[in-house]
Protein backbone atom coordinates (compact mmCIF):
# COMPACT_ATOMS: atom_id res chain seq x y z
CA UNK A 1 0.00 0.00 0.00
CA UNK A 2 1.41 3.42 -0.94
CA UNK A 3 -0.16 6.55 0.50
CA UNK A 4 0.52 9.79 -1.34
CA UNK A 5 -0.17 13.36 -0.33
CA UNK A 6 -2.69 13.70 -3.16
CA UNK A 7 -4.57 10.83 -1.49
CA UNK A 8 -4.55 12.63 1.87
CA UNK A 9 -7.66 12.18 4.00
CA UNK A 10 -6.65 14.93 6.42
CA UNK A 11 -4.41 14.96 9.46
CA UNK A 12 -6.54 12.80 11.75
CA UNK A 13 -5.61 9.10 11.73
CA UNK A 14 -9.11 7.58 11.77
CA UNK A 15 -9.84 7.61 7.99
CA UNK A 16 -6.48 5.95 7.28
CA UNK A 17 -7.00 3.34 9.99
CA UNK A 18 -10.49 2.60 8.71
CA UNK A 19 -9.24 2.21 5.15
CA UNK A 20 -6.49 -0.23 6.19
CA UNK A 21 -8.82 -2.32 8.38
CA UNK A 22 -11.36 -2.53 5.58
CA UNK A 23 -8.71 -3.57 3.05
CA UNK A 24 -7.45 -6.26 5.46
CA UNK A 25 -10.95 -7.57 6.14
CA UNK A 26 -10.53 -7.08 9.89
CA UNK A 27 -14.03 -6.64 11.30
CA UNK A 28 -14.08 -8.79 14.45
CA UNK A 29 -12.04 -8.52 17.65
CA UNK A 30 -9.30 -9.30 18.32
CA UNK A 31 -7.82 -7.57 15.27
CA UNK A 32 -5.03 -9.54 13.55
CA UNK A 33 -1.94 -7.31 13.59
CA UNK A 34 0.04 -9.56 11.28
CA UNK A 35 -2.59 -9.09 8.55
CA UNK A 36 -2.07 -5.31 8.83
CA UNK A 37 1.72 -5.65 8.67
CA UNK A 38 1.51 -7.94 5.63
CA UNK A 39 -0.87 -5.58 3.83
CA UNK A 40 1.40 -2.59 4.41
CA UNK A 41 4.60 -4.51 3.72
CA UNK A 42 6.06 -3.79 7.16
CA UNK A 43 8.27 -6.04 9.26
CA UNK A 44 8.97 -6.00 12.99
CA UNK A 45 12.41 -6.29 14.59
CA UNK A 46 12.84 -6.94 18.32
CA UNK A 47 16.42 -6.22 19.44
CA UNK A 48 18.18 -4.32 22.21
CA UNK A 49 19.72 -0.92 21.40
CA UNK A 50 23.50 -0.80 21.23
CA UNK A 51 25.16 -0.56 24.64
CA UNK A 52 22.23 -2.06 26.57
CA UNK A 53 22.96 -5.13 28.76
CA UNK A 54 21.57 -8.50 27.57
CA UNK A 55 18.93 -8.68 30.33
CA UNK A 56 17.91 -5.09 31.24
CA UNK A 57 15.20 -6.00 33.82
CA UNK A 58 17.88 -7.75 35.93
CA UNK A 59 21.12 -6.06 34.87
CA UNK A 60 19.86 -2.46 34.61
CA UNK A 61 16.35 -2.01 36.14
CA UNK A 62 16.37 1.81 35.83
CA UNK A 63 17.42 1.57 32.19
CA UNK A 64 14.70 -1.03 31.60
CA UNK A 65 12.05 1.32 33.04
CA UNK A 66 13.38 4.15 30.89
CA UNK A 67 13.28 2.02 27.73
CA UNK A 68 9.64 1.21 28.49
CA UNK A 69 8.91 4.93 27.92
CA UNK A 70 10.33 4.76 24.36
CA UNK A 71 9.81 1.11 23.40
CA UNK A 72 9.41 1.45 19.62
CA UNK A 73 10.52 3.35 16.53
CA UNK A 74 9.81 3.41 12.80
CA UNK A 75 12.25 3.32 9.88
CA UNK A 76 10.05 4.41 7.01
CA UNK A 77 12.64 3.81 4.29
CA UNK A 78 13.30 0.22 5.38
CA UNK A 79 9.60 -0.27 6.23
CA UNK A 80 10.71 -1.61 9.58
CA UNK A 81 9.35 -1.24 13.13
CA UNK A 82 11.67 -1.70 16.10
CA UNK A 83 10.17 -2.95 19.38
CA UNK A 84 11.80 -3.24 22.79
CA UNK A 85 11.76 -7.02 23.40
CA UNK A 86 11.20 -6.81 27.18
CA UNK A 87 7.96 -4.82 27.00
CA UNK A 88 4.67 -6.46 28.02
CA UNK A 89 3.15 -8.34 25.03
CA UNK A 90 0.01 -6.19 24.98
CA UNK A 91 2.10 -3.06 25.33
CA UNK A 92 4.18 -4.26 22.38
CA UNK A 93 0.99 -4.51 20.38
CA UNK A 94 0.05 -0.96 21.29
CA UNK A 95 3.54 0.28 20.38
CA UNK A 96 3.50 -1.57 17.07
CA UNK A 97 0.16 -0.07 16.04
CA UNK A 98 1.46 3.33 17.19
CA UNK A 99 4.27 3.08 14.63
CA UNK A 100 1.90 1.73 11.97
CA UNK A 101 -0.19 4.88 12.44
CA UNK A 102 2.90 7.03 11.88
CA UNK A 103 3.55 5.04 8.72
CA UNK A 104 0.09 5.44 7.17
CA UNK A 105 -0.40 9.13 8.02
CA UNK A 106 1.21 11.18 5.22
CA UNK A 107 1.63 14.25 7.44
CA UNK A 108 3.73 12.39 10.05
CA UNK A 109 7.50 12.78 9.92
CA UNK A 110 10.09 10.26 11.07
CA UNK A 111 11.63 10.80 14.51
CA UNK A 112 13.94 8.06 15.75
CA UNK A 113 14.00 8.46 19.52
CA UNK A 114 17.67 7.36 19.63
CA UNK A 115 18.89 9.60 16.81
CA UNK A 116 17.30 12.97 17.49
CA UNK A 117 17.97 15.96 19.68
CA UNK A 118 15.77 17.59 22.30
CA UNK A 119 14.36 20.16 19.84
CA UNK A 120 12.79 17.35 17.81
CA UNK A 121 10.65 16.19 20.74
CA UNK A 122 9.75 19.58 22.20
CA UNK A 123 8.32 20.94 18.96
CA UNK A 124 4.49 21.30 19.11
CA UNK A 125 4.15 19.24 15.94
CA UNK A 126 5.81 16.26 17.64
CA UNK A 127 3.29 16.22 20.48
CA UNK A 128 0.40 16.43 18.00
CA UNK A 129 1.81 13.53 15.97
CA UNK A 130 2.25 11.42 19.10
CA UNK A 131 -1.33 12.11 20.20
CA UNK A 132 -2.61 11.14 16.75
CA UNK A 133 -0.47 7.99 16.76
CA UNK A 134 -1.93 6.98 20.13
CA UNK A 135 -5.44 7.54 18.76
CA UNK A 136 -4.62 5.54 15.64
CA UNK A 137 -3.13 2.70 17.66
CA UNK A 138 -6.28 2.51 19.79
CA UNK A 139 -8.49 2.61 16.68
CA UNK A 140 -6.52 -0.29 15.14
CA UNK A 141 -6.95 -2.46 18.23
CA UNK A 142 -10.48 -1.28 19.08
CA UNK A 143 -12.24 -0.11 15.89
CA UNK A 144 -14.58 2.71 16.88
CA UNK A 145 -17.83 1.29 15.51
CA UNK A 146 -17.26 -2.14 17.09
CA UNK A 147 -16.05 -0.71 20.38
CA UNK A 148 -18.92 1.75 20.76
CA UNK A 149 -21.48 -1.00 20.13
CA UNK A 150 -19.85 -3.11 22.83
CA UNK A 151 -19.70 -0.14 25.21
CA UNK A 152 -23.43 0.50 24.82
CA UNK A 153 -24.22 -3.16 25.46
CA UNK A 154 -22.59 -2.98 28.91
CA UNK A 155 -23.26 -0.86 32.02
CA UNK A 156 -21.00 2.06 32.88
CA UNK A 157 -18.52 0.50 35.29
CA UNK A 158 -14.88 -0.57 35.46
CA UNK A 159 -15.91 -4.22 35.09
CA UNK A 160 -17.08 -3.36 31.56
CA UNK A 161 -13.63 -1.98 30.74
CA UNK A 162 -12.06 -5.17 32.09
CA UNK A 163 -14.32 -7.27 29.85
CA UNK A 164 -13.53 -5.14 26.79
CA UNK A 165 -9.79 -5.18 27.32
CA UNK A 166 -9.88 -8.99 27.37
CA UNK A 167 -12.20 -9.20 24.36
CA UNK A 168 -9.99 -6.91 22.26
CA UNK A 169 -6.71 -8.24 23.75
CA UNK A 170 -5.27 -4.83 24.48
CA UNK A 171 -3.60 -3.21 27.48
CA UNK A 172 -6.07 -2.35 30.25
CA UNK A 173 -5.04 1.30 30.54
CA UNK A 174 -5.32 1.79 26.78
CA UNK A 175 -8.77 0.16 26.80
CA UNK A 176 -9.84 2.47 29.66
CA UNK A 177 -8.66 5.66 27.93
CA UNK A 178 -10.38 4.63 24.69
CA UNK A 179 -13.52 3.63 26.61
CA UNK A 180 -13.99 7.20 27.76
CA UNK A 181 -12.77 8.87 24.56
CA UNK A 182 -15.31 7.23 22.20
CA UNK A 183 -18.12 6.74 24.74
CA UNK A 184 -21.47 8.35 23.72
CA UNK A 185 -22.34 8.72 27.41
CA UNK A 186 -21.29 11.41 29.91
CA UNK A 187 -18.14 9.93 31.43
CA UNK A 188 -14.39 10.27 31.96
CA UNK A 189 -11.49 8.11 33.06
CA UNK A 190 -9.23 9.98 35.47
CA UNK A 191 -5.79 8.64 36.42
CA UNK A 192 -4.67 9.92 39.83
CA UNK A 193 -1.16 9.54 41.25
CA UNK A 194 0.71 10.52 44.42
CA UNK A 195 1.68 14.19 44.35
CA UNK A 196 5.44 13.88 44.77
CA UNK A 197 8.57 14.27 42.75
CA UNK A 198 8.99 11.41 40.30
CA UNK A 199 12.41 9.81 39.73
CA UNK A 200 14.10 10.94 36.54
CA UNK A 201 14.27 7.52 34.90
CA UNK A 202 15.52 9.09 31.66
CA UNK A 203 18.88 9.73 33.31
CA UNK A 204 19.65 6.02 33.09
CA UNK A 205 19.01 5.82 29.37
CA UNK A 206 20.98 9.02 28.77
CA UNK A 207 24.03 7.42 30.35
CA UNK A 208 23.83 4.41 28.02
CA UNK A 209 22.73 6.19 24.85
CA UNK A 210 25.27 9.02 24.69
CA UNK A 211 23.07 11.61 26.33
CA UNK A 212 21.27 12.47 23.11
CA UNK A 213 17.80 12.98 24.53
CA UNK A 214 15.92 13.83 27.69
CA UNK A 215 12.61 12.03 27.40
CA UNK A 216 9.71 14.45 27.68
CA UNK A 217 7.48 11.81 29.28
CA UNK A 218 9.88 11.48 32.21
CA UNK A 219 10.40 15.11 33.20
CA UNK A 220 10.31 15.22 37.02
CA UNK A 221 6.98 16.17 38.55
CA UNK A 222 7.19 19.23 40.75
CA UNK A 223 5.17 19.33 43.99
CA UNK A 224 2.06 21.45 43.50
CA UNK A 225 0.86 23.89 46.10
CA UNK A 226 -2.74 24.96 46.68
CA UNK A 227 -3.24 28.21 44.82
CA UNK A 228 -6.24 30.19 43.64
CA UNK A 229 -9.89 29.58 44.45
CA UNK A 230 -10.69 26.04 45.53
CA UNK A 231 -13.90 24.49 46.78
CA UNK A 232 -14.67 21.32 48.69
CA UNK A 233 -17.80 19.55 49.90
CA UNK A 234 -18.11 19.48 53.67
CA UNK A 235 -21.09 18.46 55.78
CA UNK A 236 -23.37 18.42 52.76
CA UNK A 237 -22.53 21.95 51.57
CA UNK A 238 -19.97 23.58 49.31
CA UNK A 239 -17.39 25.80 50.99
CA UNK A 240 -14.41 27.69 49.68
CA UNK A 241 -11.12 26.61 51.20
CA UNK A 242 -8.20 28.88 51.95
CA UNK A 243 -5.04 28.23 49.95
CA UNK A 244 -2.53 26.94 52.53
CA UNK A 245 0.98 26.22 51.26
CA UNK A 246 1.16 22.47 51.89
CA UNK A 247 0.91 19.97 49.07
CA UNK A 248 -2.11 17.96 48.07
CA UNK A 249 -1.55 14.24 48.73
CA UNK A 250 -2.68 13.27 45.20
CA UNK A 251 -2.91 14.87 41.77
CA UNK A 252 -4.62 14.17 38.43
CA UNK A 253 -2.09 12.70 36.03
CA UNK A 254 -4.47 12.81 33.06
CA UNK A 255 -8.16 12.56 32.22
CA UNK A 256 -9.79 11.06 29.13
CA UNK A 257 -13.27 12.54 28.53
CA UNK A 258 -16.16 11.49 26.35
CA UNK A 259 -17.01 14.20 23.84
CA UNK A 260 -20.28 14.99 25.65
CA UNK A 261 -18.62 15.45 29.03
CA UNK A 262 -15.72 17.40 27.49
CA UNK A 263 -18.19 20.03 26.26
CA UNK A 264 -19.77 20.16 29.71
CA UNK A 265 -16.91 20.01 32.20
CA UNK A 266 -13.18 19.45 31.66
CA UNK A 267 -11.01 17.81 34.33
CA UNK A 268 -7.52 19.25 33.99
CA UNK A 269 -4.26 17.39 34.45
CA UNK A 270 -2.30 18.51 37.50
CA UNK A 271 -5.31 19.31 39.67
CA UNK A 272 -4.55 18.49 43.32
CA UNK A 273 -6.78 15.93 45.04
CA UNK A 274 -7.47 16.64 48.72
CA UNK A 275 -8.34 14.17 51.47
CA UNK A 276 -11.88 13.27 52.60
CA UNK A 277 -13.18 11.93 49.28
CA UNK A 278 -13.66 8.57 47.53
CA UNK A 279 -10.41 8.77 45.54
CA UNK A 280 -8.26 9.43 48.58
CA UNK A 281 -10.03 6.69 50.53
CA UNK A 282 -9.44 4.15 47.74
CA UNK A 283 -5.78 5.20 47.56
CA UNK A 284 -5.29 5.15 51.32
CA UNK A 285 -6.96 1.75 51.78
CA UNK A 286 -5.69 0.31 48.46
CA UNK A 287 -9.06 -1.17 47.59
CA UNK A 288 -11.75 -0.81 44.97
CA UNK A 289 -14.56 1.57 45.94
CA UNK A 290 -17.80 2.83 44.38
CA UNK A 291 -19.71 5.95 45.39
CA UNK A 292 -19.99 9.65 44.59
CA UNK A 293 -17.39 12.36 44.05
CA UNK A 294 -18.35 16.06 44.31
CA UNK A 295 -17.28 18.12 41.30
CA UNK A 296 -15.42 20.29 43.84
CA UNK A 297 -12.85 17.49 44.29
CA UNK A 298 -11.56 18.34 40.80
CA UNK A 299 -11.43 22.07 41.54
CA UNK A 300 -14.91 23.01 40.27
CA UNK A 301 -17.25 25.47 41.99
CA UNK A 302 -20.29 23.52 40.79
CA UNK A 303 -22.52 21.90 43.43
CA UNK A 304 -23.27 18.64 41.69
CA UNK A 305 -21.27 15.42 41.82
CA UNK A 306 -20.23 12.41 39.76
CA UNK A 307 -21.02 8.79 40.25
CA UNK A 308 -17.64 7.10 40.49
CA UNK A 309 -15.68 3.90 40.79
CA UNK A 310 -12.04 3.86 41.93
CA UNK A 311 -9.56 1.08 41.22
CA UNK A 312 -5.97 0.87 42.60
CA UNK A 313 -3.77 0.57 39.51
CA UNK A 314 -0.18 -0.54 39.04
CA UNK A 315 2.70 -0.62 41.52
CA UNK A 316 3.20 3.09 42.12
CA UNK A 317 0.11 4.09 44.05
CA UNK A 318 -2.03 5.18 41.12
CA UNK A 319 -5.83 5.18 41.18
CA UNK A 320 -7.87 4.71 38.00
CA UNK A 321 -11.19 6.48 38.50
CA UNK A 322 -14.23 6.18 36.25
CA UNK A 323 -16.67 9.08 36.74
CA UNK A 324 -20.00 9.46 34.99
CA UNK A 325 -23.29 11.34 34.92
CA UNK A 326 -26.69 10.10 33.75
CA UNK A 327 -28.93 11.94 31.32
CA UNK A 328 -31.56 12.07 34.06
CA UNK A 329 -29.16 13.49 36.65
CA UNK A 330 -30.35 17.02 37.47
CA UNK A 331 -27.78 19.81 37.67
CA UNK A 332 -27.83 23.38 36.46
CA UNK A 333 -25.43 23.03 33.52
CA UNK A 334 -28.08 21.07 31.63
CA UNK A 335 -30.51 24.00 31.78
Amino acid sequence: MKLRFQDSLGSKPFPYVSRVLKACGQRKPPICDQAILDYLGLRVRETLPEGVPPNPPLDAPELHQALLTCPSSLNREKKEIWLYPYADPRQKRNNQDHEVTHFICPTHSDINIFECDENDTTHPGYKRQEQEAFQGSSAFQMPVDLYVNDILSLPTQIKSIEELHERYETAFEVAAIWYAYVNPRLCAVVMVEPNAEAPDEAAAVLEHLNGQLRFWKDMPLQPRERTGRRYTARSGRLVEVAPPREQYPLRVKYASHSSRLRRLKFIRSGIGIDEDNLIFKAWNERRRLTGEIPAAVFGSSEKWGYRAECLPFGKHGKILTLVWLTDQQPFKLFT
